[in-house]
């Protein structure tokens, strides 16, 4: 990694005092031993989940690509398959967030979290969302549950997350919250005006771009596509605070009643 990397990681060259002599840290976040993970594993609960759907013979994979950035999966087999299959791929590295108020804080970034079932084929109880291969395991706030219990061990102040999909930030949003107000109160709109129906066919009408927004004040309409940006969980005092404040909840409530989200009545033309 060089030193035009580290902005994609938040980091300055500051960040990396201290570090740059020592190898990198065992167990997962630095921290957690392999077979500790399991054991939590185990304790909640999770691979008994997985055992129900057949699979047995589980394996930790860890792979540190640096200082910061390190890749967890959870492999197990099963016995309509021969060899091992991927069950959980965590991705996730160490760096920092510039807040709009002008602090800074050391965060761990969860990157990417994929929990998927192999063998499973999609039906109206287990439909597929946007961007998976099969049908998920349904054990994602099990597994954050999990993690969170982690992280007063792991010397950060906040948690972060870039969901792709509106369904990956329904799931987050009991524990993060966009870093912007703004963002925050429009996307409460969308979770108010669509999801009634399930989040899988929510999902699927944001990805698809068949959803539109209103703007009451206005009367505008315009089509909504879904941006990626970044959600927070703080754990300094001092973002905690800001993220809880009277002011940003003020700024969410004025955005969430501004607009209204509506699934169009005809699908957008896609070119051919």
């Amino acid at each position: 990694m060089g030193w035009d990397d580290l902005d994609g990681l938040g980091l300055e060259a500051g960040d990396l005092e201290g570090d740059l002599f020592h190898k990198p840290a065992e167990g997962v976040f630095g921290m957690i031993p392999l077979d500790q993970f399991m054991q939590d594993l185990e304790e909640h609960g999770l691979l008994d989940r997985l055992r129900g759907r057949g699979y047995q013979r589980f394996r930790l994979g860890l792979d540190k690509e640096d200082l910061y950035t390190e890749r967890l999966r959870v492999f197990g087999v099963h016995p309509d398959h021969e060899g091992e299959l991927q069950l959980m791929d965590v991705r996730s590295h160490r760096g920092s967030i510039e807040t709009p108020w002008g602090s800074r804080y050391r965060v761990l970034g969860w990157d990417w979290v994929e929990m998927q079932d192999p063998l499973a084929r999609p039906s109206p109880f287990r439909p597929m969302l946007p961007g998976q291969s099969h049908p998920g395991l349904g054990l994602f706030r099990g597994l954050t549950h999990m993690m969170l219990d982690y992280i007063p061990r792991l010397d950060v102040e906040g948690l972060t997350a870039v969901p792709q999909f509106f369904h990956n930030a329904v799931l987050y949003s009991g524990h993060f919250c966009f870093l912007d107000a703004e963002v925050q109160g429009r996307f409460q709109a969308a979770c108010r005006d669509l999801l009634d129906e399930g989040l899988a066919p929510a999902s699927w009408w944001v990805a698809r771009e068949e959803v539109e927004v209103v703007d009451r004040v206005s009367g505008e309409v315009r089509p909504y596509v879904w941006q990626p940006e970044k959600i927070v969980r703080g754990l300094a005092s001092e973002l905690k605070e800001r993220l809880s404040s009277q002011s940003y909840r003020d700024v969410c409530q004025r955005a969430m009643e501004q607009v209204q989200f509506r699934r169009r009545k005809e699908p957008p033309c896609k070119p051919a």
